[in-house]
């Protein structure tokens, strides 16, 4: 093992890679940490056979971010806990004292009707701005509706009066019509009798005349 060990050495690089950017959101996790001693390689049996190992180290993380920049340093955040009173507890409620026990839950469950209350209140608010801005909207329609309105009854005046000015020149136009076919049926009838007086004339004018 220790030889295939060092042979390894000889391919490995010997420039540092450069620190590759990098974002890890932790939310309502579980870990498990085994932490392990890095000693000298050594390929004989273990010192102590019965040691059951490293026990490992049990976490709950309920909102954190890892981040590691391109310096290659990580920066870990811890962000604002969750609001259900039930998540927040980091470790196992069995490794608490009795007292302590005692006086996290008091606080746990204060934070937690806090919290609630808090909801409860911004539930309120939000439900009062959506009522408003309901409001607002059938106001803004109710005038935009009415602003139509006025504008079609403008518009419908507008067309009874031009119908009514139609109706004025249709009635001028067939006065008109009516007065020239009159004025044209007395043409006729003057003609007529104009024709009537030329052929008497004629008549008399050629009985007079003495006969060759």
């Amino acid at each position: 093992m220790s030889t295939l060990t060092g042979v390894a050495s000889l391919i490995e690089d010997e420039i540092l890679t450069t620190p590759m950017p990098m974002r890890v959101d932790f939310v309502d996790s579980q870990l498990s940490l085994v932490i392990k001693l890095f000693l000298p390689l050594d390929d004989g049996p273990p010192l102590n056979p019965g040691s059951p190992g490293t026990v490992p180290l049990d976490i709950h993380v309920d909102r954190a971010t890892v981040v590691r920049r391109e310096d290659g340093i990580f920066h870990l955040t811890c962000l604002a806990p969750s609001p259900r009173p039930d998540v927040g507890l980091s470790v196992r409620p069995t490794e608490y004292t009795q007292a302590g026990a005692g006086r996290s839950g008091l606080q746990a469950g204060g934070s937690g009707v806090t919290q609630i209350s808090a909801l409860k209140e911004e539930n309120e608010q939000l439900q009062r701005e959506v009522a408003r801005l309901r409001e607002q909207q059938k106001a803004s329609m109710t005038s935009q509706l009415l602003s139509e309105n006025l504008c079609l009854q403008g518009e419908k005046q507008q067309l009874r009066e031009e119908l009514v000015d139609t109706q004025h020149a249709l009635q001028e136009a067939e006065q008109e019509r009516t007065t020239l076919l009159r004025t044209l049926e007395h043409v006729q009838k003057e003609m007529l009798e104009s024709d009537r007086e030329k052929n008497f004339l004629r008549d008399q004018l050629e009985r007079r005349s003495p006969r060759k």
